[in-house]
């Protein structure tokens, strides 16, 4: 069961990178992101998961804080 539980974590820490990536591409674009949009985004998805599919970690690269992706 502690196997299962480090998968489903290491999803939500992916899906909440890619998410802020997603959220500061879309402000680099000059649309406004207000912290009402991001409180609609989850980053525990239920739907769609790649539950044995490809996942590639960058351990070398650093995810931006979120304060500064807000800023």
């Amino acid at each position: 069961m502690h196997y299962l539980d480090l998968v489903a974590n290491a999803i939500i820490l992916q899906n909440t990178i890619d998410l802020s990536q997603a959220i500061q591409a879309v402000r680099d674009q000059g649309f406004p992101v207000t912290t009402e949009l991001i409180a609609g985004l989850s980053a525990y998805l239920t739907s769609k998961i790649k539950r044995y599919g490809d996942y590639i970690l960058d351990m070398l690269t650093k995810p931006l804080p979120f304060e500064e992706i807000m800023a």
